[in-house]
């Protein structure tokens, strides 16, 4: 059996698929609390909505959750940022709660919080990038 490598569509996208209860909730925390941008929102009427990251390729899919799925808190999302003291304090502004906060020294520091569906994000700040 001859095996090739996957061919990724050009130009290539990632899109992390996230359950929610209420997607228009969702998309309201989404864009005015962390400042993403509404995507494609045609298929409103089967329960799908595309917020667009700052990243080319790379957006979330908001799915809502339909009574015989599993339950919507079920993803983690981890995005990179350059300082997670000042996220902390902008997020605390908007009324969110931080679940957790730590760091692994001269390797990272996180913070933990929920959207309003329940999912998991992770804010990232790399230490490496600052000490080589």
């Amino acid at each position: 059996m001859d095996i090739k490598v996957i061919e990724y569509r050009k130009p290539f996208s990632v899109t992390a698929s996230m359950k929610v209860k209420n997607i228009e909730r969702a998309a309201k925390f989404y864009t005015e609390v962390l400042g993403f941008e509404r995507g494609w929102d045609k298929a409103l009427d089967i329960g799908w909505l595309e917020i667009d990251l700052p990243i080319t390729g790379f957006n979330i899919g908001l799915s809502l959750l339909r009574d015989e799925e599993i339950q919507h808190g079920s993803t983690t999302l981890n995005i990179g940022v350059q300082d997670v003291e000042a996220t902390k304090k902008y997020l605390e502004t908007q009324g969110v709660k931080i679940l957790i906060q730590s760091e692994i020294p001269e390797l990272v520091k996180t913070l933990a919080i929920t959207d309003t569906e329940g999912n998991k994000i992770v804010f990232v700040e790399n230490l490496l990038e600052y000490n080589t």
